[in-house]
């Protein structure tokens, strides 16, 4: 048996030295299943929704016994060929579908006796259906699923399908990929592996395996019973729409007591090309075997073609960078939606970066971001292919401006002050003759203004503000209080004796306030606003005089008052 490790070694050791040093578009196929992925190794992605497409695949073998290993004691070299056509449809981004049916043949040419002998016929016919599990949204890790059902077509003289016995071949796997993508979400590496099991419903016919061409002389290139299926590989885009693959593969008969290396095991290197949108894909591969000699043939070639086609439209992808059209700073979050488009908007990421997918031809796109103004922009969109723009965007004006005037709350006239917008540090003045005011720069929206005047109480009003527009705001202050105040103050003594009197001194005018006198001095003082008040002084068994006091603000007058006695 030839050295797993390595026919394992060597593919795999230049797929992966090829995704390190070259870029490309990558060439996706089907397999010749007719579901996509590499040879026997599937992807756990489905083809682009609506992608329908015919495969043909062709395979040949061929080995040479001598007379003493042929059971009909004579030289000879006994090939065969087999072929796959199927047909594939993905009607949505979670759904592929594929019928196959397969045709094979077994030819011996015997040297000795210049004899030979060939048998054709047909294989089995197959349904395949695989659904991916993941989100669709999630492009690097996927997992999904497939389930198939075969049937004979003929005398079960099947060599390479999977049918070999009256009945039904009913299975399914587990698909896994990684792909590494690049910005216009193309996979430029992706890994594959496989697992799963395939159960026949009848008991493998002895009798049609004698009957087969050369007398079952070749070895079978499936396994007969129940199966273990599997396999593992890799993929790498190269440039000009190629693409290079090595996987791993084979079946595991759980019927039979057999060991694992006499179970078909092959690596298989192996190429594809394929235009652009896989309008037409081709595929070549070689099987090396890497199981026992009585698994398998030594070595296998395969090739096949693709014609396919979209029923749906064809999308193409559109990627760029969105940044602000002063700083030349990336614009985050920022909104990309095709107009009359059902798909939601893409946003930008911290980068500005952005990606997406939109059908081909003319598109409006519409862009929106917070505290920008929107912008449209007509792209043409290629099939299959990829846009990459750099788009700009004007921050929107968020300010507008205030003009008005101050003006005092009782006479109108105006006020030379200053004003500005709550919580910033820049002051306007006013005009001294008029009052009036300009603000520039003032945030949109309700606005804190305020207002500041000497000897006036400050003001904080709020003006509505548009962007880009005047407003008028026009405000009246009050006079300070505490500029407004006079004191009234004064002795109260008895007319008499001249003594310090207890008492109680009221001013009623504007406010009406009261005190005490202190009877050590005599004294009482009042602070009112400026104003005409009336003064009266209360004592007990003393006449009240009162007397109107008028007072200015800052003004101090003196009253003194002496309180003659009530009459007995």
């Amino acid at each position: 048996m030839l050295s797993m490790k390595r026919f394992l070694g060597v593919p795999f050791g230049v797929v992966a030295g090829l995704a390190m040093s070259v870029t490309g578009a990558p060439a996706a196929g089907p397999t010749p299943s007719g579901l996509q992925g590499m040879l026997r190794v599937h992807s756990a992605e489905p083809a682009a929704p609506g992608y329908v497409a015919g495969t043909v695949y062709g395979s040949y073998a061929r080995q040479f016994y001598s007379g003493a290993e042929s059971p009909r004691g004579r030289s000879e070299k006994i090939g065969f060929g087999g072929g796959h056509v199927s047909f594939s449809f993905s009607p949505t981004h979670y759904v592929e579908l594929a019928l196959r049916g397969s045709v094979e043949g077994q030819f011996v040419d015997a040297f000795t006796v210049g004899e030979s002998e060939t048998k054709i016929g047909a294989g089995d016919i197959g349904f395949h259906v695989k659904t991916l599990l993941t989100p669709a949204t999630m492009r690097n890790f996927m997992v999904g699923a497939e389930g198939f059902v075969a049937s004979g077509l003929s005398d079960g003289n099947a060599l390479i399908g999977t049918w070999d016995s009256p009945g039904l071949d009913i299975g399914g796997q587990l698909n896994l990929t990684y792909a590494y993508r690049d910005q216009l979400d193309e996979a430029k590496f992706a890994f594959h592996a496989n697992g799963g099991y395939l159960g026949r419903t009848e008991e493998f016919d002895e009798a049609a395996w004698d009957a087969t061409a050369g007398e079952g002389t070749i070895p079978r290139s499936t396994v007969h019973g129940n199966q273990m299926l599997y396999g593992a590989g890799f993929e790498v885009a190269v440039p000009r729409d190629w693409s290079f693959f090595a996987e791993w593969s084979g079946q595991y008969d759980t019927d039979a007591d057999l060991d694992f290396s006499d179970n078909p095991m092959a690596v298989t290197p192996g190429v594809r090309w394929s235009s652009p949108g896989g309008a037409f894909v081709w595929t070549a591969a070689y099987d090396i075997r890497v199981s026992s000699e009585s698994s398998a043939p030594p070595w296998q070639i395969v090739s096949g073609i693709t014609l396919g086609g979209h029923v749906t439209p064809v999308q193409g992808h559109l990627l760029g960078v969105i940044r602000d059209a002063d700083t030349g700073e990336p614009v985050a979050n920022a909104a990309i939606k095709v107009r009359n488009s059902e798909e939601g908007p893409v946003k930008s990421d911290l980068e500005g970066q952005f990606k997406t997918e939109v059908v081909e031809g003319y598109a409006v796109l519409e862009l929106s971001a917070e505290g920008y103004n929107a912008k449209t922009r007509v792209v043409e969109i290629p099939a299959h292919g990829a846009v990459e723009l750099d788009f700009t965007m004007t921050k929107r004006n968020t300010f507008g401006s205030v003009r008005g005037s101050i003006r005092d709350a009782v006479t109108g006239a105006p006020l030379f002050g200053r004003v500005r917008v709550a919580g910033t540090d820049t002051w306007v003045e006013s005009d001294p003759s008029s009052g009036s005011y300009f603000l520039e720069k003032v945030p949109e929206g309700e606005a804190d203004l305020e207002f500041n005047v000497m000897s006036y109480e400050t003001l904080l009003s709020t003006a509505n503000v548009i962007a880009g527009d005047l407003a008028s705001h026009d405000v009246s202050l009050d006079r300070d209080i505490s500029a407004r105040m006079g004191v009234i103050s004064g002795y109260v003594h008895d007319a008499n004796t001249g003594a310090n009197l207890v008492a109680t001194v009221t001013a009623r005018g504007k406010t009406t306030k009261t005190t005490t006198v202190d009877p050590e001095t005599g004294l009482f003082e009042i602070e009112v606003e400026a104003g005409t008040y009336n003064v009266s002084v209360a004592s007990s068994g003393y006449i009240a005089p009162v007397e109107p006091v008028k007072i200015a603000e800052k003004e101090a007058p003196v009253r003194n008052f002496d309180l003659s006695n009530l009459p007995k």
